[in-house]
């Protein structure tokens, strides 16, 4: 009964991970998209669109990584973020590395108690980044791309910098929140350096889409901050 009580809670709700990673003082990187949970009824559906820029070997420097949402459902929805820094070995496993020596460069941000403009991200102070509008869903002939594996995060990227046919804005892409990582290692001792040789820093972007409607806040994201929670309520139909 509880597994299916669990399931009837998530129905609806989709999150997809953007799995972004860099070898220190190696020429690696990789980015990739997956679908973590995907138990949507069909009108909520959110992919992540982005441009990854590698260096040819990274020292820490800034490392472009331009990150949007699209909404790719047919239907508008509430989006959140949560972008997460962590450390593993050679081997694949979990390292305790220092995610404070982490920057992510991000943008189009604010935090609450300050203006809220549109199309911009919340700082909800629970690991998360709220849009602070609805993002409307884009045009059938779009969606059926999508449906058909036309894009892929790259192109998507890509394709979030046009206009529509008639000229107007693509207003299924959000506003950038994403644009760099860096990684601060000068402070570090050339022995606590070395530790760092070959690590591998991953960075997580985790994207969730719902129906934007009070009843989804309240049974799919549980213990907002009153703040968000109220915000997200008045902006929804």
């Amino acid at each position: 009964m509880k597994k299916n009580r669990f399931l009837k809670v998530l129905i609806g709700f989709i999150i997809i991970t953007s799995i972004f990673s860099i070898t220190v003082f190696a020429k690696y990187f990789t980015s990739s998209d997956t679908v973590i949970n995907n138990l949507g009824v069909g009108s909520i559906n959110v992919k992540i669109a982005e441009k990854f820029t590698p260096n040819d070997t990274w020292n820490g420097d800034k490392i472009n990584k331009n990150v949007k949402v699209k909404n790719t459902g047919n239907n508008g929805e509430l989006v959140r973020v949560s972008i997460i820094p962590r450390w593993i070995d050679e081997n694949g496993n979990p390292w305790p590395g220092d995610t404070n020596l982490v920057t992510l460069n991000l943008k189009n941000t604010v935090n609450l108690g300050e203006t809220i403009k549109k199309d911009t991200w919340i700082n909800g102070e629970d690991g998360y980044y709220y849009y602070s509008s609805i993002l409307p869903n884009g045009s059938q002939e779009d969606i059926d791309a999508e449906k058909n594996n036309k894009f892929n995060a790259k192109s998507r990227y890509d394709d979030s910098l046009t206009n529509n046919r008639d000229g107007s804005i693509k207003s299924n892409y959000s506003s950038e929140i994403l644009s760099s990582v860096s990684l601060n290692l000068n402070g570090l001792s050339e022995e606590e350096r070395s530790r760092y040789k070959g690590k591998k820093l991953i960075v997580d972007v985790n994207v969730e889409a719902i129906a934007p409607n009070k009843s989804e806040i309240s049974s799919k994201w549980i213990n907002l901050n009153a703040n968000i929670k109220k915000y997200l309520e008045s902006i929804c139909n």
